[in-house]
């Protein structure tokens, strides 16, 4: 008879294999992100980087959604630059400049006609302080409950990402995608997905166009632990909903 660690595992298992199938179309991964960070912030952060900030583009948001300018961090040569790109990553090839995508899963990105290039020499970092996912709620007609997800400090992190230029090289359209991955073991209960964070001792490989394919896809192999999660009011639902209420806790969530 199997014990009751080993149940527990194999139930968990089956639910790893079932939940994507129940929550692929009604969960948009990774939707939302926030930074927050004042602007002197921002730019000591991205300074600790060895990213030069180019332009003035930058606004403290609670309730990023795609289609938003994101702070990212790329490398051209040797030379890193801070700047806004926008959130929903546009093929180089695409004829509709407006079908972005929002992310790219880390089993595929590498692979993919759309992203594979980019993956191979655009790979950037995408900087915030925090991502919201909603758990589904039981029943599928009703909206699921949002979570927010920082670290403890809620200072700034990194998420992995992919960047691309569109249209006239002159004036190109420039946008991103945040590369997603299996969620890890904490945050499971909430999303079977979530970004994929990269540390601190990844960057440079990461970031580096001259890093391998195969280098590059094992930084994704691994991912974030030392983070903080809560439910929040349904406020951040909407986009176009911004301000300190998107981080307001969710007394009444169970």
């Amino acid at each position: 008879m199997p014990s009751a660690s080993g149940t527990s595992e194999v139930f968990t298992a089956i639910v790893r294999m079932l939940r994507p199938i129940r929550g692929e179309k009604s969960i948009t991964m990774c939707g939302r992100v926030s930074l927050k960070a004042t602007p002197p912030e921002l730019r000591e952060f991205t300074y600790r980087l060895n990213a030069k900030h180019v332009g003035d583009w930058y606004e403290q948001r609670w309730n990023i959604a795609p289609s938003s300018q994101v702070a990212t961090i790329v490398q051209d040569d040797d030379m890193r630059y801070a700047l806004a790109r926008k959130w929903g990553f546009v093929w180089a090839y695409s004829r509709d400049p407006s079908s972005g995508h929002h992310i790219a899963k880390a089993e595929t990105v590498a692979t993919l006609k759309s992203f594979r290039e980019a993956f191979k020499r655009r790979r950037c970092l995408v900087v915030v302080d925090g991502f919201y996912e909603w758990r589904e709620h039981a029943d599928p007609k009703r909206t699921g409950q949002p979570f927010r997800i920082h670290l403890p400090t809620n200072e700034p992190f990194l998420l992995a990402g992919i960047w691309e230029r569109w249209g006239d090289p002159m004036d190109p359209l420039e946008t991103c995608a945040i590369i997603t991955t299996q969620a890890a073991d904490w945050m499971f209960p909430i999303h079977y997905r979530m970004p994929l964070v990269i540390p601190a001792s990844a960057v440079d490989a990461w970031l580096d166009p001259r890093t391998s394919i195969d280098a590059a896809q094992e930084i994704m192999t691994n991912n974030a632990t030392a983070f903080s999660a809560y439910p929040v009011t349904k406020y951040v639902n909407s986009p176009r909903n911004e301000g300190p209420l998107c981080w307001a806790p969710d007394l009444a969530a169970v």
